[in-house]
């Protein structure tokens, strides 16, 4: 049996329910966060989550996602930024080297009389240049020499030893400990640190840079084909004699046969076919040449 509604009876269904209002704030917040404005990002997305739990609107998943954005997205920048300076300076340092005013206190370098931004570091008990006495804080030149005295006086009570520092940057000055009296080198470091007597210049065995011996004394590993070589008394036997030494003109890298003409022909003009034996020339290589442009001139 069949009924049929009353004449009167409204019968049509419920309409959809209409979309609910996405918070604006939430939707700038989102932009922001993709565009890693994270001061204003930040802001936008607190506001919009305290309006949205008000209202109940919608855009919360919004909001929290450009909240997170501005926060993940610069420290994934600053990451990749720092990570790349460090992956830089892994390959722009030479080995054995540290920029001049990133060593650690105490470290014993070489080359200072001729630093462009690297120095080598050396064993502190074999004859160097200069031991790394600390960065000091100094508005200018004449005030960083004031602190690296101070420093220096903390240091070592020895007379014959000086300072050098270079020129500030940032505010900041890199303090040396040297041999002011005579301009030589030290053995030791700390309060240790004395000036080497002539004598005792270079220590038997001691690996040192071809350039840097004394011209007239001997050393084993000339013929190795690396910058260092092995110091020996001459009445022992040996491989070769230094003859001469000299600085190539700072300049771009000319090339290895460049470099290798001037060094050879720098030798024999300087040593006057002085060599007994075959005269070996030790000049630098590219990746020594920014730093280092000493030619050792051997009779091996």
């Amino acid at each position: 049996m069949n009924f049929a509604p009353p004449d009167n009876y409204d019968w049509t269904p419920p309409g959809p329910a209409s979309p609910r209002r996405t918070e604006p704030f939430a939707v700038v917040a989102l932009i922001l966060g993709l565009l890693t404005c994270f001061p204003v990002a930040i802001p936008f997305a607190a506001a919009a989550l305290v309006r949205i739990r008000r209202s109940g609107d919608a855009g919360r998943a919004m909001a929290i996602a450009g909240l997170v954005m501005s926060l993940v997205f610069p420290l994934a920048g600053a990451g990749a930024v720092y990570g790349g300076i460090r992956l830089y300076e892994s390959f722009a340092t030479p080995e054995g080297h540290v920029a001049f005013d990133a060593a650690e206190v105490g470290d014993c370098v070489d080359g200072l009389d001729n630093a462009d931004h690297y120095v080598p570091l050396v064993w502190c008990e074999a004859p160097h240049q200069g031991e790394f006495l600390g960065l000091v804080s100094a508005p200018d030149d004449e005030k960083a020499d004031e602190a690296c005295s101070a420093l220096l006086e903390r240091t070592t009570a020895d007379e014959n030893l000086s300072f050098l520092s270079f020129a500030t940057d940032g505010g900041r000055a890199p303090c040396y400990m040297v041999n002011g009296v005579s301009g030589g080198r030290l053995v030791g470091s700390g309060a240790s640190a004395r000036p080497v007597r002539p004598e005792e210049e270079v220590l038997e065995g001691t690996l040192v840079h071809a350039a840097e011996l004394l011209v007239g004394t001997c050393a084993n590993e000339v013929l190795d084909g690396d910058k260092f070589v092995r110091f020996v008394a001459c009445d022992k036997p040996h491989e070769g004699k230094l003859l001469a030494t000299f600085a190539l003109p700072k300049s771009p890298w000319p090339g290895k046969q460049e470099v290798a003409r001037l060094a050879v022909q720098g030798c024999e003009d300087r040593t006057r076919d002085r060599a007994e034996g075959t005269l070996w020339t030790r000049y630098p290589s590219d990746a020594d040449w920014v730093y280092d442009q000493r030619v050792a001139c051997y009779d091996t």
